[in-house]
């Protein structure tokens, strides 16, 4: 993979996960992007569906992602996010994180 670890990264779990990047790319075409901004820590597309609906997609730091987060799906049920869950889901990254190999 050539060039943004990150984004190789994304585009292998995609792949992994059964989806084809270009044809995702092609349903849902990027209509504005957000570059990744050292204050914010964060980077964002915007894409627009054929239904004419739009979609952001975020990557970043995970406890800037967390910060923004109000809600939690876990098996397609959507539920306010608690601070358990919250906390969980910061302990989860971490551990992730720690797992990391450079």
């Amino acid at each position: 993979m050539l060039g943004d670890t990150t984004e190789g990264a994304l585009l292998v779990a995609a792949r992994k996960a059964g989806l084809d990047p270009a044809r995702e790319e092609a349903g849902t075409p990027r209509v504005a992007e957000h570059p990744f901004d050292s204050a914010r820590k964060l980077m964002s597309t915007v894409h627009r569906d054929s239904d004419g609906r739009f979609f952001a997609y975020v990557k970043g730091a995970p406890l800037e992602l967390l910060a923004h987060c109000d809600a939690i799906d876990r098996g397609g049920a959507k539920t306010p996010l608690s601070d358990a869950a919250r906390t969980e889901v910061a302990a989860a990254a971490d551990g992730m994180a720690g797992q990391s190999e450079l």
